[in-house]
C-alpha cells in the first residue's frame, strides 16, 4: 500500500512557525518579540486548514511587527534564496524563509500594503522569488488598477523567471482559489497582451502560466482567446513549445468539441467512422468497464485524429450528466482500419459519487459523435 501523502497545511506547522519567528527577529532586532508571536501563531493552529493558517500567522505577524512601512524592510531581510522554477514551493534552506513559510508574509502585504502600493508592490516582486505573489497581487489589481498592472507589465521583461510568472498567473482572471478579476473576466485584452508578451519564455514555468491563462480566457471569452491562438499559431507550423501552449491553453474548448479550437490544433472534422462499439452489460461499482472499438478512415490521406470517451452517468437528481476523457490522438493512414480498446474505473473517489442505474459511453472523433453503447452500474 503507498503512503499516506501527508497534508499540505502541515507545511504551515510549528516548524514553520518556529522559522518565521527566528528569522524575524534577527532582521528585527528589538523591534519584534520572538516569543510572544510564535505563542500567538501556535496558539489554535492545529484546528485550521492550510489557507486558515496563512490567515492566522500573517495576522500573528501583523500583531508584533511595526507599522507597514517599517514592517514590510524586516521581512523582505528575512528572504532565503530565490526558489528554483522546477521546485517552486521548496522549503527553506539555511538562507533564510522560502516556501510555505513565507506564504503568511504575502498575505500579510496583500492585507496591510493595501493602501500603500508604491512599497507593497515592489516587495512582492521581490518576495514571489521564496513564494509565488499570485493570490496577493489580485487585491491591488482591483483596488488600484493602474499601478498594479504597470507593475505586472514591467515584471513580463525582467530577467527574474519568477516576476515574469507573477505576471501571467497573478493576472489570470479566474485563478484557483484567488479573488475573481472581474474586470478581467469582462474584458480579457489587457492579460492577452501581456501573455503574448510571454508565449514563448524559455522557461516552461512561465509558458505553463500562460496557458492556463489562456484557457481561463477562453472560459469567458472564447472567440478573444481563439484569435490570440490563431495569431499564435500563424500560417505554419509552429514550433513544439508554442504548440503545447496553444494546445494545452484550448483544452476547455477541446474538450468541449469546439470546431473552431480544433480545426486550429490540426484536428477538424474527418470522414472516419466508428464501428463495433461494445461492452459488458454490467459493472459494479468499484470495478473497471472495458469497452472497444474500431475506427475506419474513409480518408485519401493520412489523418490526425483527437479521439475522447463520453460518460452519460446518472447523477443524484436522478438525472444524467456528460463528461469527456480522453482516449489520446492517433493518426490514421489512409483507409485504415484500427482497433482501439480502453476501461473507465468505477472505483471510489472523494470527488465523485457514482450512482447505480443505466449509464452510456459514447465515441467522438475530432469533436464528432461516431457511436455509443448503453450499460448498468450495480
Amino acid at each position: 500500500m503507498l503512503p499516506c501523502m501527508e497534508p499540505f497545511k502541515n507545511r504551515l506547522g510549528p516548524a514553520a512557525i518556529s522559522r518565521i519567528a527566528d528569522a524575524t527577529a534577527r532582521a528585527a532586532g528589538g523591534a519584534f518579540s520572538r516569543d510572544a508571536f510564535e505563542q500567538a501563531a501556535l496558539g489554535g493552529l492545529d484546528a485550521l486548514e492550510l489557507k486558515a493558517r496563512v490567515v492566522h500567522v500573517a495576522d500573528a505577524l501583523a500583531a508584533h511587527l511595526p507599522p507597514f512601512a517599517e514592517a514590510v524592510q524586516i521581512l523582505l531581510a528575512t528572504l532565503g534564496a530565490p526558489a528554483d522554477p522546477d521546485a517552486p514551493d521548496a522549503e527553506a534552506d539555511d538562507s533564510g524563509l522560502r516556501g510555505f513559510a513565507a506564504w503568511p508574509m504575502l498575505r500579510y502585504v496583500a492585507r496591510h500594503g493595501i493602501d500603500d502600493p508604491a512599497r507593497a508592490l515592489p516587495a512582492l516582486g521581490e518576495m514571489t522569488g521564496r513564494m509565488s505573489a499570485e493570490f496577493a497581487i489580485r487585491p491591488f489589481l482591483l483596488r488600484h488598477p493602474d499601478a498594479a498592472w504597470a507593475a505586472v507589465e514591467g515584471w513580463a521583461g525582467h530577467s527574474d523567471v519568477h516576476r515574469r510568472r507573477l505576471a501571467s498567473e497573478g493576472t489570470r482572471p479566474r485563478l484557483p482559489w484567488g479573488i475573481r478579476l472581474t474586470p478581467s473576466v469582462a474584458d480579457p485584452q489587457r492579460g492577452l497582451a501581456l501573455i503574448d508578451r510571454l508565449v514563448d519564455d524559455p522557461q516552461l514555468y512561465v509558458r505553463r502560466s500562460v496557458a492556463n491563462h489562456l484557457n481561463d480566457v477562453c472560459k469567458d471569452n472564447p472567440d478573444a482567446a481563439l484569435a490570440l491562438a490563431r495569431r499564435w499559431r500563424g500560417d505554419g507550423e509552429p514550433l513544439a513549445d508554442r504548440a503545447w501552449v496553444i494546445r494545452h491553453g484550448l483544452r476547455t474548448l477541446l474538450k468541449a468539441a469546439d470546431t473552431r479550437a480544433l480545426t486550429l490544433i490540426g484536428r477538424p472534422p474527418a470522414n472516419v467512422s466508428v464501428v463495433g462499439l461494445g461492452a459488458d452489460a454490467a459493472v459494479a461499482r468499484g470495478e473497471k468497464l472495458p469497452f472497444h472499438f474500431e475506427l475506419h478512415s474513409h480518408e485519401a490521406e493520412p489523418t490526425a485524429l483527437r479521439v475522447d470517451y463520453l460518460l452519460h452517468r446518472v447523477l443524484k437528481s436522478g438525472k444524467r450528466g456528460v463528461k469527456a476523457y480522453s482516449v489520446g490522438d492517433m493518426t490514421l493512414a489512409a483507409g485504415e482500419q484500427r482497433s482501439v480498446t480502453r476501461h473507465h474505473d468505477f472505483r471510489a473517489v472523494s470527488t465523485r459519487t457514482h450512482y447505480p442505474g443505466v449509464h452510456r459511453i459514447e465515441i467522438r472523433v475530432n469533436g464528432v459523435v461516431g457511436g455509443g453503447v448503453d450499460f448498468d452500474l450495480t
